[in-house]
């Protein structure tokens, strides 16, 4: 969250532009440039990589979602080599980098029998066009509808993993296509948009000014608000206590917030690490998520 620290400052700038506004620019602060949610919610929370990485390892497969008067997007399957998958993940990362750069992530999923499609939206690696909150969401669910209609996908469990912001849009999805998920997983997940950016602010002046003047963070959804509404699907919470970026208590108020049925994870370690810090685990607790009920 070193990018939602850095652009920060273009956000001060404009609440201070704002009628009523009693925030104080830094003295650093440039011209206040003309105000624009879209372009701003852009360079707030989405900083893409343009680079792809091969991922020949795990036989990654590109796919396109395309779709008439929208950005073509990309995402990539990979499957278990040696046997037939027992489930498929819908993987979301973060707000950082793209699909291709997260590797690691995905080889516990895979050895432990999952088939992964990690998907980039909007201005992410291949992904053309320029993200942005609303435009994300409308890209996961065609992703997301595309992805299920597969022969390989069709009746077999889909779990939907999301990463960060990208916990924000697996619940989002929940929230659009709950039929379809069998389990939803959420690992270092911001709460809101508006939560985020408080939590990442690199002043005190900066974290009051979002503090008293919200309006000025777009959030056409708050994951805080959808997973209350998602009832009957069974959901994992993973948040780390070491996490900086999104704090520990962010991750229980989600949980709380959550409609059962829920399980909370409380890992240690650094932000969105725990498919790499804890492997084995992850593959454990997600296939008891895929048990009935009454067996989890």
């Amino acid at each position: 969250m070193k990018y939602v620290r850095a652009s920060l400052l273009a956000a001060f700038t404009l609440i201070a532009m704002q009628p009523n506004s009693s925030a104080q620019l830094p003295p650093s602060a440039a011209t206040p440039p003309s105000f624009d949610a879209t372009a701003q919610e852009t360079r707030m929370f989405y900083f893409p990589s343009r680079e792809v990485r091969p991922m020949n390892t795990l036989g990654a497969a590109e796919v396109a979602v395309v779709r008439a008067g929208e950005p073509t997007t990309y995402g990539y399957l990979m499957s278990p080599a040696s046997r037939a998958h027992e489930a498929s993940v819908f993987f979301l990362h973060g707000a950082g980098a793209n699909a291709t750069h997260f590797e690691a992530m995905y080889v516990p999923l895979i050895s432990g029998g999952f088939q992964v499609f990690a998907y980039d939206w909007r201005g992410y690696g291949k992904s053309e066009g320029v993200s942005t909150h609303l435009g994300a969401r409308s890209d996961v669910i065609a992703a997301f509808d595309q992805f299920v209609s597969r022969p390989d996908v069709v009746g077999k469990p889909v779990v939907v993993y999301g990463q960060s912001i990208g916990g924000q849009l697996a619940i989002a999805l929940a929230n659009a296509r709950r039929e379809r998920i069998t389990a939803l997983v959420v690992d270092g997940s911001a709460t809101s948009f508006l939560d985020l950016a408080i939590d990442n602010a690199p002043s005190p002046a900066l974290k009051a000014a979002l503090t008293t003047n919200p309006a000025i963070v777009s959030e056409p959804y708050r994951a805080i608000d959808d997973i209350a509404r998602l009832n009957a699907l069974p959901k994992l919470i993973i948040q780390s206590a070491d996490d900086t970026n999104v704090p520990r208590a962010r991750g229980e108020a989600l949980f709380a917030a959550a409609a059962t049925p829920k399980q909370f994870w409380l890992t240690q370690g650094p932000h969105i690490a725990t498919l790499t810090r804890f492997p084995d685990e992850t593959v454990q607790r997600l296939r008891a998520l895929l048990k009935p009920p009454a067996q989890q």
